[in-house]
């Protein structure tokens, strides 16, 4: 084994004072020149035996290599100067892949979840949005909890989803959101890859909104008005000012300005996280003037429960009168837009995008339609005279609903 030459040099030339008077120069086998400047002999001598014992142990351990070895280690050594890379750095970027490897390794699906629930609790989001998190990731997390996050693949995602057996618009609803937890595996180091992300969306043919016809709206306003009169208030901002169903049950009624003819959907109660004021229509402000109250929130906790129970009466009309899901911010999008004749107008008082309001609403109804949706008031639904007969409105208690 070549001794490796170290040498320390006095610079001549040097000021007396110099950090630089003494060099110490020399080439160790198989490294590069060393070149190195102290201010004195002695901090020089010192660098130079240290040097010297790490040169020395580190021609003992080569020793322990085979001749395969060695020229194994020669060619990768020439391999990576081609890349302006080192063996050692070659190595620490090895082991720091195995490092992270082995943490992936060991965190599961029901770990990330967990953990993503905690962060999630307190980001400041909708209890909406959180309940949907829990719900679909669950179902997830419930089929693969024990496996590690960076086991799952886009293969196995995709048959997930597809054994869910919903339709395309309900399958897309699941891949984004359970997307949202590998995300988070990502970027908390648990995976590499979201598999979710390297599945397609399904092609969905979007359904139209379901509406409430317009001359059957009376018969629903008189019967919330004498059987779930405590609702009556949020049943009109929803279908008179086309609040979503999530805005209204957070509504208060302190941020209703009747006199401005104003409901201000603040960010925290609104969908995109966006305040937004909605305009209230002369039909609407009867209604609330009728029913408000000097403060508290809008709609009472019983609130779906009662819509549920309305849209179960309605079927039971002969002849029966259909509620859709979310037919009260429908409606109202579809006569708004019909009225007005404006995407753009309806998608800010919605809180929509143009181009949803566009693929929804417009060209749905009449204009007739429309004005008579926005007709209806608390004197107006009593003074109608309809051309039905009176018998055919009542209730048939032998009629079974689903």
């Amino acid at each position: 084994m070549r001794v490796a030459k170290l040498k320390i040099f006095e610079r001549k030339n040097a000021p007396q004072k110099s950090n630089s008077r003494f060099m110490l120069s020399g080439t160790p086998p198989g490294s590069k020149r060393i070149r190195e400047y102290f201010p004195s002999r002695t901090a020089a001598e010192r660098r130079k035996m240290e040097l010297e014992t790490d040169i020395s142990r580190a021609g003992i351990r080569s020793l322990s290599l085979s001749a395969d070895e060695r020229r194994e280690i020669a060619d990768y050594k020439a391999r990576l100067e081609s890349f302006d890379k080192s063996i050692g750095e070659a190595v620490e970027f090895f082991l720091e892949h195995l490092e992270r490897q082995r943490t992936e390794s060991t965190v599961t699906v029901q770990r990330a979840f967990d953990l993503m629930q905690d962060i999630k609790e307190n980001d400041g989001l909708s209890d909406r949005y959180r309940s949907d998190l829990r719900s679909k990731c669950g179902r997830f997390a419930a089929k693969f909890g024990k496996r590690s996050c960076s086991s799952i693949t886009a293969d196995e995602a995709r048959r997930w989803l597809t054994s869910l057996k919903l339709k395309a618009t309900s399958q897309n609803d699941y891949r984004r959101t359970v997307s949202v937890l590998f995300s988070f595996a990502q970027k908390e180091g648990f995976c590499r890859e979201n598999p979710f992300a390297k599945v397609d969306a399904k092609k969905a043919v979007q359904d139209a909104p379901g509406i409430i016809r317009a001359e059957a709206m009376s018969t629903i306003l008189r019967h919330v008005q004498e059987h779930h009169a405590d609702i009556m208030a949020a049943f009109c901002i929803q279908a008179f000012a086309g609040l979503r169903t999530a805005e209204v049950e957070r509504l208060q009624w302190g941020s209703i300005r009747l006199e401005d003819r104003v409901i201000e959907v603040n960010a925290a109660a609104s969908k995109n996280n966006v305040r937004r004021p909605v305009h209230i229509e002369e039909n609407l402000a009867e209604w609330l003037l009728a029913h408000r109250k000097p403060s508290g929130p809008v709609a009472p906790a019983c609130y779906l429960r009662c819509l549920a129970a309305v849209r179960k009466a309605m079927l039971a009309q002969m002849p029966p009168i259909e509620m859709p899901h979310n037919c009260l911010r429908h409606s109202f999008g579809t006569y708004y837009c019909a009225r007005s004749g404006s995407t753009h107008a309806t998608a800010d008082q919605m809180g929509n995008s143009p181009a949803v309001v566009k693929s929804h609403y417009r060209a749905v109804a009449s204009k007739r339609d429309a004005e008579k949706w926005f007709s209806f008031t608390p004197a107006s639904i009593h003074t109608e005279t309809e051309n039905v007969p009176f018998e055919t409105r009542q209730a048939t208690p032998s009629r079974k609903t689903n």
